[in-house]
């Protein structure tokens, strides 16, 4: 009752009038223009046109226009259903407008694209089509003979390795010690990845019994989705972001490998934004990349740029919103700097004395010995900024919603509103598990070449 009041109370004219007089002062200071923000209630907007709009010299009639149109188009306006059709709806809404606004299709077109998508997907729940039901005894007993047969291995190789007698209470005791663990692991964990395979090949809305559809789910993924390729296109950009990450992070341990009176503090310092919640510096960034008050494009008309970029706004590939968020990642740089430093305190002096008696210069140093014996490092750093990177989604959700115009739609985030928002989890399901191919297969691929340039001590 005390939330509803207080939602009441924010609602009032007294605060509507209150929020416009501050907002219009803020504009003021700033040297620009004030459009009051628009209400569902027809007399706020009435009195805002009155007091803010009317008036107001700085304004152009077609503003003023545009304000009374909206507001009287207010009349017309219906709330999206509140069911996961109404969500698709509701994005197909605004990625119409962002297409239409950065030029990608006519308004006409972008409409069209997006009324045919979602009318699909009602005419797909109205279908006379039946599917059987999933017969939750086979999956089941699929689980628990895999279960069975992974403790029967368990406990051959345990035998192999001369499991004794004597030694059989110490083992019942350990796995007594870790069996919370275990049935954490197994019903919270190893449970949910067996089940979403069976979902990845079921039509499933968690308000309705899983229905089988086969191969469908990918099917349609593969041929019939755009927004799927759109989503690893992105993904995969963001791959640019891993090198560059890892060399500033050694640019900046390599500047901290020295020892100098107070270096630690200096250190700390550099960490400092790893620790970061990333909501809370994706609140942080969204500020500092605004277009019209930021620090960034601030700095940049200091040093005159006349035209700085929109940053976040800009669906541009070049500097926009996907590059935005990975300079947003070279703050974390620190993360990595441990890493580094600790691989650079493990390099033996003698080899870089050892390659200057050979003529070797500054660079000659750093190709030839340092980076070979970082090797292990750059390879661990390159596996887990890789791994990390096909996992983007925080920045998305918090920063761009996956706009404009999709360009921050990664698979992530599209794996999510697929599941949370549209309530698609069979399909979700398929995702992921594409998404874990793709990762192994990454992370495979990363591993066979590894021998040809990762050098360890212990190699002869």
């Amino acid at each position: 009752d005390m939330a509803f009041e207080l939602i009441r109370f924010l609602n009032t004219d007294r605060i509507w009038d209150l929020r416009y007089r501050v907002e219009a002062r803020y504009a003021a200071s700033r040297g620009r223009s004030f459009v009051p923000v628009m209400s569902p209630m027809p007399h706020v907007n009435a009195a805002a046109f009155e007091r803010h709009v009317r008036d107001n010299s700085d304004l152009p009639q077609r503003i003023k226009d545009g304000f009374l149109l909206f507001d009287r188009l207010m009349e017309m306006s219906r709330f999206r259903p509140v069911t996961p059709v109404g969500q698709l709806l509701w994005d197909e809404h605004k990625r119409a407008y962002e297409k239409a606004v950065h030029h990608t299709y006519s308004p006409a077109q972008a409409l069209q694209r997006g009324q045919a998508l979602v009318q699909a997907e009602l005419d797909l729940l109205h279908a006379d089509t039946a599917f059987p039901r999933v017969d939750w005894a086979w999956p089941v007993a699929g689980i628990v003979i895999l279960a069975i047969t992974g403790l029967g291995i368990a406990l051959c190789r345990g035998g192999r390795q001369g499991l004794r007698q004597l030694a059989l209470p110490e083992s019942i005791a350990g796995f007594a010690f870790v069996s919370p663990w275990l049935v954490g692991l197994l019903v919270l964990t190893a449970g949910p990845i067996l089940v979403s395979i069976v979902y990845s090949f079921c039509r499933y809305d968690v308000l309705h019994p899983a229905e089988f559809v086969g191969l469908d789910n990918y099917r349609l993924l593969f041929t019939d989705d755009p927004l799927f390729w759109k989503s690893l296109a992105n993904t995969a950009f963001m791959m640019i972001g891993v090198p560059v990450g890892m060399a500033v992070g050694l640019a900046i341990a390599m500047l901290l490998n020295t020892e100098v009176k107070g270096m630690q503090a200096y250190r700390t310092v550099y960490y400092l934004p790893a620790i970061v919640p990333m909501v809370a510096a994706s609140l942080l960034w969204i500020w500092v990349l605004n277009p019209e008050v930021g620090l960034v494009n601030s700095l940049l008309r200091t040093s005159g740029v006349s035209d700085p970029p929109n940053w976040l706004q800009s669906s541009s590939w070049l500097v926009g919103s996907k590059t935005s968020i990975m300079l947003m990642g070279l703050w974390s740089a620190g993360s990595g700097m441990v890493i580094w430093l600790a691989g650079l305190k493990g390099i033996p002096q003698h080899l870089y004395e050892a390659a200057e008696i050979d003529g070797a210069g500054v660079f000659g140093r750093f190709v030839n010995v340092t980076l070979p014996m970082l090797s292990p490092y750059i390879f661990f750093n390159l596996i887990m900024g890789v791994i990390g990177t096909m996992q983007v989604f925080t920045q998305a959700y918090i920063m761009t919603e996956g706009g404009p115009d999709d360009s921050t739609m990664f698979y992530a985030y599209y794996l999510f509103n697929n599941a949370f928002r549209y309530f698609k989890m069979g399909y979700a399901s398929a995702l992921a598990w594409i998404l874990f191919i793709i990762v192994l297969a990454l992370t495979l691929f990363q591993l066979k070449i590894a021998p040809r340039w990762v050098h360890y001590e212990s190699d002869g």
